[in-house]
């Protein structure tokens, strides 16, 4: 008899995003959290589970539930004095551009060192005792991983975006076991189920008591930090420490690059070179990302992402953009932060917020209804979500196929990569030359850059013609 849980249902539609938040708070520890094939995490039953026992189905993100982070968020901050709403961000106080004032903390954060210096004050200010935060490990097959800091000015290792599979069942059962005020900071799908395990676990509920959060275009699989680094012709089975935020003086934060360490020899690639392809064209990207509509971490008391604005995106420090949603973050912000000096942080409109993210808001919105059209065709089971599925234009749905394409087909040419034993990526760059050479061409002949074509065309013509018809 198959078994009702997870396995059987999110991982077996390919849904599962690796939280492990299922693992994590199992009564029955049936779950444990393993690397699939594709160098993410799924959850895997060890074959005790009960009939009558549906817990991990209710803390999945993405199975379907009778609420999602509209109705939920209402809950968590709808009476909030002053809150305000928009489709894009969902519920919000206030919205904010900046940076922390100290030169070596923005330096050694992810954008302008916002979210480092928030969870330290948090800990500072004694709100509470420890942060559950991704940090980077000393192992080869596990660069990075969750875990939880008591110590202020051990935050500072947790500074910088992560861009790799992380998962949070056994920091959850550490959290179950260990009474305590916590803080998490996660990726929207995370937040997501941790809150949904907070609806039926007690202890969760009332030990973490803030939520940050960070904007999320897409996750990765191991697979793209291996392409990385065998672009920078190093060994990815012996590389102790990765870097996927470097900046430098001599680069806008909008060029950044990556570096990778053994333990002999550090290499470098930047951000223009082969990341933002493999980036952009969703190598190696979650298949449960497709199906996400949470861009601003909806469900967090704060949100933090990088302002790419052109006024601020060549700054090579790096410059942040916060949204705030609890009494709590904003307090913090306004007095820890803005009256104290701690940190140079103005007001800004939400439009410039969403202007920032636009091409995530599209992915995650208009195309996401495309994307669920085009897999309920397929027959396939799609989850529920805020925007209804609509039929796309064909060139869209052109879009569509060649981005699966290239997801999946990403998995296959780094395989065939490590079958050929050489270090860098010309065995694999050679598999992907066809889907990202109609990638190209889709790009350039998009609705929008035809029609403006056109348009162009046309306006020259009139240009011209216009001496000839004055009398």
């Amino acid at each position: 008899m198959q078994e009702n849980n997870v396995c059987s249902k999110t991982v077996a539609q390919n849904l599962c995003v690796g939280c492990g938040v299922c693992a994590g708070i199992c009564p029955h520890s049936n779950l444990i959290i393993q690397e699939n094939a594709e160098g993410g995490y799924n959850p895997v039953s060890l074959g005790h589970c009960l009939s009558s026992c549906s817990e991990c189905l209710h803390v999945c993100p993405f199975q379907d539930h009778d609420f999602n982070e509209d109705s939920i968020g209402k809950t968590l901050y709808g009476e909030t004095a002053g809150i305000r709403h928009r489709i894009e961000t969902g519920y919000f106080l206030n919205t904010y551009v900046g940076h922390v004032a100290d030169s070596v903390h923005r330096w050694r954060g992810a954008s302008g060192g916002m979210a480092t210096w928030f969870l330290k004050t948090l800990l500072i200010e004694n709100i509470v005792d420890h942060v559950i935060c991704v940090t980077p490990q000393q192992d080869p097959h596990k660069l990075f991983a969750f875990e939880i800091i008591s110590d202020p000015d051990d935050i500072l290792r947790s500074a910088k975006s992560a861009y790799y599979p992380v998962e949070l069942s056994s920091v959850l059962q550490s959290v179950s076991e260990r009474p305590g005020r916590y803080a998490l900071i996660g990726l929207p799908c995370f937040i997501k189920a941790v809150r949904l395990a907070t609806l039926r676990n007690s202890k969760l509920r009332e030990r973490i008591l803030v939520y940050a959060g960070l904007v999320c275009g897409q996750l990765k699989t191991k697979g793209f930090t291996e392409s990385l680094t065998r672009k920078m012709n190093l060994d990815p089975r012996k590389i102790r420490h990765f870097c996927f935020r470097h900046k430098t003086h001599e680069r806008p934060a909008s060029n950044f690059s990556m570096t990778a360490s053994d333990d002999r020899t550090t290499a470098t690639v930047q951000w223009s070179d082969f990341c933002s392809l493999a980036w952009m064209s969703g190598m190696f990207k979650l298949k449960s990302c497709n199906f996400c509509d949470d861009v601003f971490s909806e469900l967090a008391d704060i949100c933090f992402m990088d302002a790419w604005l052109p006024e601020y995106a060549e700054e090579s420090a790096g410059t942040s953009l916060v949204i705030t949603r609890s009494a709590l973050a904003e307090r913090i912000i306004r007095e820890a932060g803005i009256k104290n000096g701690k940190c140079d942080l103005q007001e800004i409109p939400v439009e410039k917020v969403i202007e920032s993210q636009s091409f995530v808001v599209i992915t995650k919105r208009e195309m996401l209804q495309h994307r669920l059209w085009v897999e309920s065709k397929k027959g396939r089971i799609i989850p529920q979500k805020r925007v209804t599925p609509k039929k796309p234009h064909p060139l869209d749905w052109l879009h569509i196929l060649n981005a699966e394409a290239i997801r999946s087909r990403s998995f296959m040419a780094l395989s065939k990569q490590r079958a050929s034993r050489d270090v860098g990526l010309a065995v694999f760059l050679k598999q992907m030359r066809k889907d990202l050479y109609l990638r190209k061409w889709l790009y350039r002949f998009n609705r929008e850059n035809f029609k403006a074509g056109i348009k162009r065309r046309i306006d020259n013509v009139r240009k011209r013609i216009r001496p000839l018809l004055k009398p």
